[in-house]
This record gives C-alpha cells, sequence and structure tokens, in this order.
C-alpha cells in the first residue's frame, strides 16, 4: 500500500506501508508499527469549535498500554479509514461525529465495537474560591483508558 492519510489543520497522519506516521508542520511526532495497534477508537470533548474536539486513537501494546490521539478533520480521514479498513478486514466508521460533548467508542476490533474506549472523571483546579466555582460550571475532565480496553490491549495478539 503506498500511503493514505488525513490532513490535520497542521498536521497529517498516513499509513505507509506497515507504519501509522503522525507529522506536525513537516515534524514526525510519532510512528507506529501497524502491528503494534490492539484497539483503534474515536474521543471527542467539549472544545469545538475553537480547537479539536473529535480524535481517532491508536491503542498500542504494553504494561500499561499506551494511546496516541490524533485529530480528526472533515473529509480527508476517509482515506485513512479507508486504509484501515481494508488492512483490518473490518469497516471503521466514526460514530461520534455530530457529539459536543466527552464521549469515546472502540471502533475495532470488532469484538469490542461500541463499547468505551474511556473513562472520564473531573480533575479539579488548584486555587480558591473561583477555581471552585469553576469546577461546579464547567468542570475540567480527564481520560483514562477504560480496564475493558486495557486488559484487551494487554492480552490481545495483534490480528492487523
Amino acid at each position: 500500500m503506498a500511503e493514505a492519510g488525513q490532513e490535520a489543520e497542521d498536521g497529517s497522519v498516513s499509513l505507509e506501508a506497515d507504519t501509522l506516521r503522525y507529522s506536525v508542520g513537516g515534524a514526525l511526532v510519532w510512528e507506529l508499527p501497524i502491528e503494534s495497534v490492539r484497539v483503534i477508537g474515536e474521543l471527542t470533548t467539549d472544545g469545538g469549535p475553537w480547537s479539536d474536539d473529535h480524535f481517532l486513537v491508536f491503542v498500542v501494546a504494553g504494561h500499561p498500554p499506551l494511546f496516541h490521539e490524533v485529530p480528526v478533520e472533515g473529509a480527508p480521514s476517509t482515506t485513512l479509514l479507508n486504509a484501515l479498513s481494508y488492512r483490518l478486514g473490518a469497516p471503521l466508521v466514526l460514530g461520534l461525529v455530530n457529539r459536543t460533548d466527552f464521549a469515546s467508542r472502540v471502533m475495532w476490533p470488532p469484538q469490542l465495537t461500541d463499547h468505551d474506549l474511556f473513562r472520564f472523571h473531573p480533575e479539579p483546579r488548584s486555587g480558591g474560591l473561583w477555581s471552585r466555582a469553576m469546577d461546579a460550571l464547567v468542570p475540567m475532565l480527564s481520560h483514562a483508558l477504560t480496564e475493558e480496553v486495557v486488559h484487551y490491549a494487554e492480552q490481545a495478539d495483534s490480528s492487523i
């Protein structure tokens, strides 16, 4: 396979032969051997429309497993998703496109499709009364892989 990719505002992700590559401003940020990917999913946040709020997520083998996020940007992502779908032998369909809140789901492997990818929890701001008021009105959330995804990624042999 020559190359399939998506252009983000300042970055691009591509599938070249057996490697996923993510670059920003022409500089390589990370690259992953495709066989190390155990789970593919998507994540949305409440950051839009002023910042990226929809991401592809690649969970890689490890103890604990690690994940890499890439902004999803419009129609060009179809090329990358089609190339990955072909490689995986399973459809990869974005299901959180119109979400404006924190949400996540697994897209692959099929046995985990539509399960939660992340769990979200509030992260209190430091400071006084104003910070507590902001936490009550607009809580900051952080995310971590669900136990189900961690267990799968630690146990799974890659089928890519």
